[in-house]
């Protein structure tokens, strides 16, 4: 890795610098050849984004050099020693962009003799990426932005909507119906002191599950069985083949194990999860979770991305879509995240400024914009926030079948991935030629 010195503040009057993060892989470089630039996003940055992505096959194609770029507050780009609210502030999209123009600025001074830029990002960095090319075109010459959720939504019904759809489509609706009554049996113990007993034995809960009250307590329950179900459904098949991870259809088939009720199976997947993750236990605290997120020399996301989410972006994945929409019941209202926000990082933080956001963007109407391919896969949550149809010649639209979340962006193995992604990568290929 390298570092360079970047302004804390790109639009006041503050002139202190901090060191981020950068790497660059010139082994595919040619005279003259583009700067391919993957964008980081809300996690660390690693080699691998310069060397092991979809970005270096087509690298080798053009004669391009690589480079990524951390993004601020993550990993070892730290303006600050610490994740203070306070120091927070100068965590946004915009400074991020800025940064992002200052290093392509730094890197052409680097590669003289280097011709145009194409920015790369998958999910928020696939964002970054659009927004660059919109902000920045002087400096970005195209952008390939995949899964990119570009308009920001406060209350985020569609990601369960899509869920519901994904598990219907690829194993039938009675699995989704087999959720749908677990759920429903849940809900129902829930409500009396003999039924939370029996949840908390059933589910393995780190506490018990308190009747009543503590509707946080119920939140992090619902969230946590969910979260099986969002966490496979957004990456299916993405990796899932080549590391054993299970998919949509191995839930859906424990889900219709016979002579066990639809309870006892959602039992069964919540078991596959906490073994997979060597948990003894189902951490049902809200008040961990939320130490967990005020935990400030973390570094890996939780923290800043939450803080991206509470002031910014919203995203949140809400249960109070209609119930005829999503199986996981009604759990997780948005106040969980409003609250979650306020505890984390104080009482004046939060509800996001959506609006902003998309006034500043363009949301999922960037008019005006050119250059810009919005890659999208089937089976992804946030493709809902994305854009699915070409909105002119130059801002254009890829749907890929049979892909989940950033489907595109992992080299095409032979057997072990959709040829849907090939045909996907090649067509990016020849867009990138094209402009």
């Amino acid at each position: 890795p390298q570092f360079f010195n970047q302004k804390l503040d790109h639009f006041g009057w503050n002139k202190e610098t901090w060191r981020q993060k950068f790497y660059v892989n010139r082994t595919y470089y040619q005279f003259n050849g583009p700067i391919f630039f993957q964008v980081g996003g809300e996690g660390p940055i690693s080699s691998e984004d310069v060397t092991s992505l979809q970005m270096s096959v087509y690298a080798k194609q053009f004669g391009a050099a690589q480079v990524t770029l951390e993004h601020r507050f993550y990993g070892d780009s730290r303006p600050f020693s610490n994740l203070t609210t306070d120091n927070l502030k100068y965590l946004s999209s915009e400074q991020a962009l800025a940064d992002a123009a200052v290093f392509i600025h730094h890197m052409r001074q680097i590669l003289p003799d280097s011709k145009g830029v194409v920015a790369f990002g998958g999910s928020y960095p696939g964002a970054l990426a659009a927004w660059l090319r919109l902000k920045y075109p002087t400096l970005i010459d195209l952008s390939i932005a995949t899964s990119a959720p570009v308009l920001a939504v406060e209350d985020m019904v569609s990601y369960l909507e899509v869920v519901d759809k994904t598990i219907a489509q690829i194993s039938g609706q009675l699995c989704d119906n087999a959720i749908q009554n677990a759920t429903q049996t849940w809900q129902k113990m829930a409500l009396t002191a003999q039924g939370a007993q029996q949840l908390s034995s059933m589910f393995n809960t780190c506490e018990p599950m308190t009747v009543g009250s503590d509707w946080k307590q119920w939140a992090m329950f619902a969230s946590a069985l969910m979260g099986n179900w969002m966490g496979t459904v957004q990456y299916n098949r993405r990796r899932g083949h080549h590391i054993g991870i299970p998919t949509v259809s191995d839930l859906c088939n424990i889900m219709q194990t016979p002579r066990k009720t639809p309870l006892e199976n959602y039992v069964d997947v919540n078991n596959l999860f906490m073994k997979r993750s060597k948990q003894t236990c189902l951490s049902v605290n809200y008040d961990e979770m939320i130490e967990e997120l005020s935990d400030l020399t973390d570094f890996s996301g939780g923290r800043s991305w939450t803080y991206q989410t509470c002031t910014e972006f919203g995203y949140f994945q809400t249960t109070d879509g209609p119930s005829t929409a999503q199986p996981f019941g009604d759990y997780v209202p948005l106040k969980f995240y409003s609250q979650m926000c306020k505890d984390a990082f104080g009482a004046n933080v939060g509800p996001p400024a959506v609006d902003q956001t998309n006034v500043l963007y363009g949301g999922d109407k960037p008019l005006g914009a050119s250059k810009i391919l919005f890659v999208n896969c089937e089976w992804d949550e946030w493709a809902s926030l994305s854009i699915e149809k070409d909105l002119s010649p130059t801002l254009k639209a890829l749907v890929v079948r049979d892909g989940a979340h950033c489907c595109t962006m992992d080299p095409y193995q032979p057997g072990k991935m959709s040829p849907y992604i090939l045909q996907a990568q090649k067509q990016i290929s020849a867009q990138i030629a094209a402009w």
